[in-house]
């Protein structure tokens, strides 16, 4: 089966960033934008804990732990979304159906079977920013008698849970609690009703490449850069970005590297990444990966900030090719944004670097190819005693049966030194065209 993996292409390419919920978008079309620039903006709300009074919802006078524990449809650790149904009874002779929803979505954290009650976990994409508590209609008493049982005024801070407002009767205790935390922002009179206000954030979007904006929608940005692309094979860590720096060998990962995005040709070392680590490298762009370098630990406090990583060859062994090397060293000081995270689904897309540097862009792209080889043709050997040395396919051997029992045959491969045989899976054919 023939296998074929970009290496290293010139062009223009296109990146979209996408906020995690519909926001504000701050760039136009025609923008000319640097990877700090801010894109978008949108305010989110934590994923608060939202406490839901199943009793209420059920419309029940009273909670019986012994009758309708069972009504409980919800565990602990569940993931529900808004409208999900929570609670079931069912009522009188002619068993009248009830039915509780989730008025968010999240997950399950606590369940109280004694007092029909839960939290939900909310998910921060979809929590509403401002809560909406009916008392008066809660309580089934007119505004003015409702809000005369209120233990809370505007301007006071609300926990999730709290009693808002409570009415006893001789049969039952009619209670209103605060759906989440937040801050009561108004009370109105003339309904009876309460504005919680939750507490959000701003979440900013950095154009994360530089380029132009060609397309603005409502919640994301699409940015065009000129340059050329390195693609890797394995990578760790979040977009990040900064001016490229390749290493000359033996050079060490220094203060002077802050910010950057740093090319090692050959094996990323354990004392490299912890230099990179502590002088506070974007991103680390290597060949391969020493043991103990890879996997990269995660930072180690909320202050320390970890480089993202991306090997263009493997965990371990080899080195980058030529090609690559001599892309990176005329593109130095230029800005790169490495992309380490592998898209493995349907179309599956390996981590990748973009450069902005189409001066320094190759003329070619160029492509490994694995399982097919014409006479002549540049190979790489990626395994076993030769990896990492280049050579010249030559031709196959005659099919032999392996110690697997498996019949297969072995490839002529012209190296420095002589020719030697090698396994099909063992190497990869370089080639300017795909396919």
């Amino acid at each position: 089966m023939t296998y074929i993996r970009p290496l290293l292409e010139p062009g223009t390419f296109e990146h979209v960033r996408a906020l995690a919920a519909e926001g504000r978008v701050l760039a136009q079309v025609g923008d000319r934008v640097h990877p700090d620039d801010v894109v978008a903006e949108v305010e989110l709300v934590a994923g608060a804990p939202y406490f839901i009074d199943v009793r209420r919802e059920l419309g029940l006078p009273a909670w019986d732990p012994e009758r309708h524990a069972d009504a409980l449809l919800v565990r602990v650790g569940d993931r529900i979304r808004a409208h999900d149904p929570i609670a079931r009874v069912e009522l009188g002779r002619l068993r009248e159906v009830r039915w509780a929803k989730s008025p968010v979505g999240g997950v399950v954290e606590w369940v109280s079977l004694t007092a029909g009650q839960l939290i939900v976990r909310e998910d921060a994409q979809s929590a509403s920013p401002v809560e909406v508590v009916d008392v008066a209609g809660r309580l089934k008493l007119p505004p003015s008698v409702a809000l005369r049982l209120l233990r809370y005024r505007e301007g006071d801070d609300v926990q999730a849970g709290a009693v808002l407002a409570a009415e006893a009767s001789y049969l039952s205790r009619d209670v209103v609690y605060a759906p989440a935390d937040g801050c009561i922002e108004r009370i109105d009179p003339q309904t009876g009703v309460v504005y919680i206000v939750r507490p959000s954030t701003l979440s900013r979007l950095a154009a994360g490449y530089p380029g132009e904006v060609v397309a603005a929608a409502a919640s994301s940005v699409t940015v065009r850069t000129s340059g050329w692309r390195l693609w890797g094979v394995l990578g760790r860590g979040p977009l990040r970005w900064g001016p490229l720096r390749p290493l000359e060998e033996g050079e060490p990962v220094t203060a002077a590297h802050e910010g950057c995005v740093v090319a090692v040709r050959g094996e990323l070392t354990a004392t490299m990444w912890e230099a990179a680590r502590r002088h506070r490298v974007a991103a680390v762009v290597a060949a391969s990966a020493a043991p103990e370098a890879w996997p990269p630990e995660p930072a180690r406090s909320a202050g320390e900030r970890s480089p993202a990583l991306m090997l263009t060859e493997g965990a371990a062994g080899g080195a980058m090719l030529d090609e690559v090397w001599t892309a990176l060293e005329r593109s130095a000081d230029r800005l790169a944004t490495v992309n380490p995270v592998a898209h493995v689904r349907a179309g599956a897309l390996p981590p990748a670097m973009v450069v902005a540097a189409p001066e320094a862009a190759p003329a070619e792209p160029l492509y490994a190819v694995k399982g097919d080889a014409e006479e002549g043709e540049p190979v790489r050997v990626v395994a076993g005693r030769h990896a990492g040395r280049r050579g010249r396919f030559r031709g196959w051997t005659a099919p032999r049966r392996l110690p697997s029992g498996v019949l297969s045959e072995a490839a002529r491969i012209e190296l420095d030194g002589g020719e030697a045989e090698v396994a099909r899976e063992n190497f990869e054919t370089l080639r300017r065209r795909a396919g």
